[in-house]
């Protein structure tokens, strides 16, 4: 069963997302660093919620072979994480899940 790393961006009045960043840099650089570990990725941009703006600007969700891909691509992370201020200035949310259906 795969499991799956999410980072969710939260939308926010006067808070800041630059998709060209983030798709170009931010995601090079996660591929450099963890590409090797991941079986598939997926970003969607948030467009708009039930009634009003988005509730994320994105949420990226990384798949996984196994626990130990995950175990071995978090303990990498680390220039990943550090350059998220260039992108956003929002408090990033994760989730680690399991593929159920």
């Amino acid at each position: 069963m795969a499991i799956t790393l999410q980072f969710l961006y939260p939308f926010g009045a006067g808070d800041r997302f630059d998709y060209d960043y983030y798709l170009g840099e931010h995601l090079k650089t996660l591929k450099d660093c963890v590409g090797s570990e991941i079986s598939a990725m997926y970003v969607i941009k948030g467009v708009s919620g039930a009634r009003d703006d988005p509730p994320y600007y994105a949420i990226t969700t990384m798949e996984f072979a196994s626990k130990q891909n995950l175990d071995n691509a978090v303990e990498h992370l680390g220039p990943v994480l550090e350059n998220t201020w260039k992108f956003t200035n929002v408090k990033t949310q994760t989730l680690i899940g399991e593929t159920v259906g």
